[in-house]
């Protein structure tokens, strides 16, 4: 379980940077799920992640609203390691925008249809 740290800091007021330094993590026992992610964000800046299911766009956001810890590697938000913030103040600070959509066949398809049941 994820315990917060009895000495935890506020964030700062503003925006700021995010890097992750060759972070991997795997979900228990099961194969890893990130393998060496490394980037990194100046204060202010946006990140979009693409991917298919599994490919660990939801583990990057779990990751930095410390809901788990990395196996390996370093995130640092403001250039303070999560396990040293204050939980309440990391994830009232990160924003998440997701926008997801399935498609159960393929666009040319479903563009193709014509009637009641066609899907826009």
């Amino acid at each position: 379980a994820i315990v917060e740290a009895p000495r935890a800091v506020a964030l700062p007021a503003g925006a700021l940077s995010v890097v992750f330094d060759d972070v991997r993590f795997a979900y228990g026992a099961s194969a890893p799920v990130l393998h060496g992610v490394s980037f990194s964000l100046r204060p202010g800046e946006v990140l979009g992640v693409l991917g298919r299911t599994g490919s660990g766009k939801t583990t990057l956001t779990r990751l930095l609203l410390r809901l788990y810890d990395p196996a390996e590697g370093s995130i640092t938000v403001g250039g303070v390691d999560p396990r040293a913030i204050r939980m309440t103040s990391l994830r009232g600070r990160v924003a998440q925008r997701g926008w997801a959509m399935r498609f159960q066949r393929p666009v040319e398809h479903n563009s193709r249809r014509k009637g009641p049941s066609a899907r826009h």
